[in-house]
């Protein structure tokens, strides 16, 4: 969840992210309450996540971070003697509208709690419903250690925690798509805490978020002279930064997400006369390595390397790289990639065989000497991204190392325009917005539905429906389009 400069800070709390000692493939963020005898780790969670092992970190950060808050707000009104629903109802509250008296801009609670969203509120009651659901079912086990770890934590903690078979009947429903039961256990939510958790505008039937494509007129350019680093070089690798390039030229041309190209093997590639190549996304840990008699998944090739799928929560950050649940073939765990033009295919196809006769087996070489052993992936880094570090020459390219380059791309586009170009979101001029244009291309050009979908990797043919909205400036041109003088005439608008 992102945070802005007046989330609340944390009091009697800390999250840190750590690798677990006895699962060292996964991270979690570790919740540190403050007590009386020091820090404290707080284990339930940790064995809540462990029991989870498929949500991303983001979720579980969530977690941490909603149930640290009420533990704040605990500790802040131990005093009063609230019950559990009160201290729920109050902490909820707490959220939304801030802990500071807007008179006489005081704090009681010591928290100084800016007011926050409803979207927020609602995140933090729904991530601690779930986890006292989940606590309430262990707690029924009698497990001894669950039971022994409740006594020795702070009495206020305590209460918040011994959850009731009534709590846990009132939980919210999760790990769900089904709108109906979506809505059930948004109603369970407030029933839990007591009170009416307020409306989010952003949840109003018919509201569809608006998001920017990378402007079109533009991405010729960007891919022709954007990543040319030295104009004058003989040497092709010198001249471009051509591992950006190709990475681009999969999210402007096949519509992938961010972090796709990152899983992409060596072999993944493959000659298509017809249509220059095909590119076939697997996923990063449950499918076949696609070597010739090696039935390993991917994931026990690499654990042979002592490496990780790039996906794993437990990759270093230079190492990992995201991964949405994307519809895959059930047998091969594969999705291929459909290039909206064969130029792009070609395009690719010519680097590939560039990078893979000269440009990777330098670096490969280097990996070895350093790590023992060669590592699968297709884009790697020749070490400049860290400061030249030669240890690092060869080693998975990482997103960081990219969004650096695709920056610098902009920069250069920047001198060829002659103007300035607004970065960021807002103004689709970031990679994911390429992906945007992918679909908004698809869309307008009267792309069946189910096309799209497979071009996009959608789960759902619902997901596409981002991609028809269309930005203010073509609604209005749309409407000039139109021959509405007449009409408007007859009621007085027009003179």
């Amino acid at each position: 969840m992102r945070l802005g400069e007046n989330s609340p800070i944390g009091r009697s709390h800390v999250v840190i992210i750590q690798k677990l000692a006895d699962v060292s493939t996964m991270k979690l963020p570790m919740l540190y309450l403050i007590t009386p005898n020091g820090l404290s780790v707080f284990w339930p969670l940790v064995e809540y996540f462990k029991a989870r092992p498929n949500t991303s970190l983001s979720w579980a950060r969530q977690t941490s971070r909603a149930l640290g808050l009420l533990y704040d707000f605990s500790v802040a009104v131990a005093d009063l003697g609230l019950s559990r629903q009160e201290l729920f109802r109050r902490f909820s509250l707490s959220l939304c509208h801030g802990t500071i008296d807007p008179e006489t801009y005081q704090d009681k609670t010591g928290l100084y709690w800016a007011p926050g969203s409803v979207s927020v509120q609602k995140k933090m009651c729904s991530s601690i419903t779930r986890f006292i659901a989940w606590k309430d079912e262990t707690s029924r086990k009698e497990d001894p250690v669950f039971l022994r770890y409740l006594e020795e934590v702070p009495p206020s903690l305590r209460r918040l925690l011994t959850a009731s078979k009534i709590i846990a009947s009132k939980s919210m429903l999760y790990h769900t798509k089904d709108v109906n039961m979506l809505a059930e256990g948004l109603d369970k939510a407030r029933k839990f805490f007591g009170m009416e958790l307020g409306n989010d505008p952003r949840e109003s039937i018919g509201n569809i978020r608006t998001v920017n494509n990378f402007p079109s007129e533009l991405i010729p350019q960007l891919i022709t002279h954007g990543f040319i680093r030295d104009p004058h070089a003989t040497d092709p690798f010198e001249r471009e930064d051509i591992t950006a390039k190709m990475i681009t030229i999969l999210l402007a041309g096949g519509g992938l997400r961010k972090g796709e190209p990152f899983h992409l093997w060596f072999n993944d590639v493959v000659p298509e006369p017809a249509r220059g190549c095909a590119v076939t996304l697997f996923h990063p840990s449950g499918s076949q390595t696609g070597f010739r008699g090696n039935k390993q998944t991917r994931e026990q090739y690499l654990a042979q390397r002592k490496m990780l799928p790039r996906n794993r929560s437990g990759a270093s950050r230079s190492h990992h790289a995201t991964w949405k649940s994307l519809a895959v073939d059930k047998k091969t765990l594969s999705a291929p990639v459909y290039f909206i033009h064969e130029s792009y295919s070609f395009l690719f196809w010519e680097m590939y065989l560039l990078y893979m006769n000269r440009y990777r087996p330098s670096l490969m070489k280097s990996y070895k000497a350093n790590h023992g052993t060669e590592h699968p992936f297709l884009f790697v880094s020749n070490g400049e991204d860290r400061g030249a570090n030669i240890s690092y020459r060869g080693a998975p390219y990482s997103m960081a190392a990219f969004d650096k380059s695709f920056e610098r791309a902009l920069g250069r586009l920047e001198k060829i325009l002659g103007r300035k170009l607004p970065r960021g979101r807002d103004y689709g001029l970031n990679p994911h917005a390429l992906r945007h244009h992918v679909g908004h291309v698809m869309a307008e050009a009267g792309v069946e539905p189910q096309i799209i979908k497979d071009v996009m990797h959608h789960r759902t043919i619902d997901a596409q429906e981002v991609y028809k909205k269309l930005p203010p400036d073509k609604v209005q041109k749309i409407l000039a389009s139109y021959t509405l003088s007449s009409q408007l005439n007859n009621i007085g608008m027009v003179k």
